[in-house]
């Protein structure tokens, strides 16, 4: 995990899913006394974990309704929503957007909805097959790959939409990106 010098502090966090992102993520709500998450993408909790499940209050976004009922389950406190469709989010909030497709366009709905304090998107895999900087035709997006990758946005176009909504970089790992807003 790369993480920016001023959030150096964060190194020893770097623990639990997916490769280290539970823990910094864990760690920053923390520091911003934030208990709210968003995850966009959630699963169903069994097969891979709710990444905010550390939270204790969570709005949780699964497209599949079997998932969803698997979800309800776990988390009986957890308002638990089909497709993230643009609403507001809480500002005082964390969000993780993971679909494995659009997650892009949804973070670019998120932002532009509000600014949640931190935020974690998923973006092409770093050590993906012909990873390139340049933006990704929609036609292309979620078209799957060996190996189980799926083609999303890269990197730098992710990070790019999130510092042009004042966000800043604060780690990256081979799939995510996570940013805390800087309020001007």
């Amino acid at each position: 995990m790369y993480i920016e010098e001023t959030y150096g502090w964060l190194a020893e966090h770097c623990k639990g899913w997916q490769f280290g992102e539970q823990g910094v993520l864990k760690a920053l709500c923390e520091r911003k006394g934030i208990t709210n998450g968003i995850e966009i993408g959630a699963g169903d909790g069994t097969t891979l974990p709710v990444t905010l499940g550390f939270l204790p209050n969570l709005t949780l976004y699964e497209i599949q309704e079997n998932r969803q009922e698997k979800l309800r389950k776990l988390y009986p406190k957890a308002a638990v929503k089909g497709e993230y469709k643009g609403e507001d989010l809480p500002d005082h909030s964390c969000v993780v957007v993971d679909v494995d497709s659009f997650d892009y366009d949804i973070a670019e709905k998120v932002t532009s909805y509000g600014k949640p304090a931190i935020m974690m998107v998923e973006h092409y895999d770093l050590e993906g097959p012909g990873v390139q900087d340049a933006m990704v035709p929609d036609w292309l997006i979620g078209l799957s790959l060996a190996n189980h990758f799926r083609i999303q946005q890269p990197f730098a176009v992710v990070r790019g939409l999130m510092e042009s909504r004042g966000y800043q970089l604060v780690a990256v790992t081979r799939v995510n990106g996570i940013y805390v807003y800087e309020e001007e």
